[in-house]
């Protein structure tokens, strides 16, 4: 096995050749970039002919309402504690994939999939972050709500006394805001981290 490292939206021929590839995937990572065309044709590029391209998605669903405040302020609070410029919908992916020279061949939300194969005993994937308090590991206890609130404490006060950077406490709690945007927006079914689609270059 190899390892490389480059930009995914410059990839050949810098990082590969032109049709060397079988297949690629893309983890929670495609989402840093509102404009899937521009890597999906990178993709195409690299990939041989009949060569499978595997993404696995943060969107917005189709639940997403953009006349909806709510919605859309839960959409901006995900993007800013996560980093992300502009988180796009479903139909959005599928036409870039498209328009990249791609043909969707399965695709699907995994959170509602979950839900159908498991029923009751599903549990969903927000559900560490969604708790008040977790004791039973200590990566449990920091997603939980009391778990980020005992870090705010802390860390401000070791900013205070300045053993840690000043804004140590305003990127908390940013990334405190995202991670209860993600569990509401999860909550609402308008927003998923798992929106899988398998397609196939032409």
């Amino acid at each position: 096995m190899n390892y490389v490292h480059g930009d995914f939206t410059n990839l050949v021929p810098k990082v590969f050749e032109p049709a060397s590839l079988d297949a690629v995937y893309y983890i929670e990572s495609a989402c840093h970039l509102s404009n899937r065309t521009e890597i999906f044709v990178e993709s195409g590029r690299a990939l041989k002919k009949g060569g499978k391209l595997f993404t696995y998605e943060w969107v917005m669903t189709h639940r997403f309402d953009t006349k909806n405040e709510e919605h859309a302020k839960i959409k901006k609070t995900i993007e800013y504690g996560n980093g992300i410029e502009n988180l796009i919908t479903v139909n959005d992916v599928m036409d870039s994939l498209k328009a990249a020279g791609f043909k969707v061949l399965e695709h699907g939300d995994l959170q509602d999939e979950a839900e159908e194969w498991y029923g009751d005993q599903n549990v969903p994937w927000y559900f560490d972050m969604a708790r008040e308090w977790s004791f039973e590991s200590l990566s449990a206890f920091k997603l939980s709500q009391f778990g980020q609130r005992t870090l705010q404490k802390f860390l401000w006060l070791v900013e205070t006394i300045g053993l840690v950077p000043r804004g140590a406490v305003e990127t908390e709690d940013m990334l405190s805001s995202g991670g209860r945007a993600l569990v509401q927006g999860g909550k609402d079914k308008i927003f998923t981290p798992m929106y899988y689609i398998l397609a196939e270059k032409l």
